[in-house]
């Protein structure tokens, strides 16, 4: 004997359908500081690096990767560096390429993995790779 599926029976206590997620290029980034190197860490800044800092993280939080990714590096944009002077994490995906971003006369190195930003070093002394 075989039931016939019945349609869902619309309720005000039933949740939505869970939608898929868009485009990783359309979504903000989150930013992660979990693999933030001690030696090259926000102790290192100033009071006004550390504000730029929160105030970088506050604009690139507002815009998606893609507009990211079309912005000047000098902008809200990033450059990917591929002669960094110290590895990734091992937890970074394999392939991963270092991604910097510029504020007040620093840089912010880390990796994208999706949509998340993982910090791994914020270059006060601009030695993290070569300009």
């Amino acid at each position: 004997m075989r039931f016939k599926e019945r349609p869902p029976e619309k309720s005000e206590h039933l949740a939505p359908p869970i939608s898929e997620e868009p485009p990783l290029q359309s979504q903000k980034p989150i930013f992660n500081f979990r693999y933030l190197v001690k030696k090259k860490c926000l102790c290192k800044c100033n009071p006004e690096q550390r504000i730029a800092l929160h105030n970088k993280l506050d604009t690139l939080s507002k815009i998606t990767w893609a507009q990211i990714e079309v912005t000047g590096r000098r902008q809200n944009g990033a450059e990917y560096i591929d002669q960094l002077n110290a590895r990734l994490p091992k937890q970074a995906p394999e392939g991963a390429r270092a991604m910097v971003f510029r504020f007040h006369g620093v840089r912010m190195v880390g990796y994208r993995d999706g949509r998340e930003y993982y910090l791994v070093q914020i270059d006060t002394k601009l030695n993290s790779y070569k300009h």
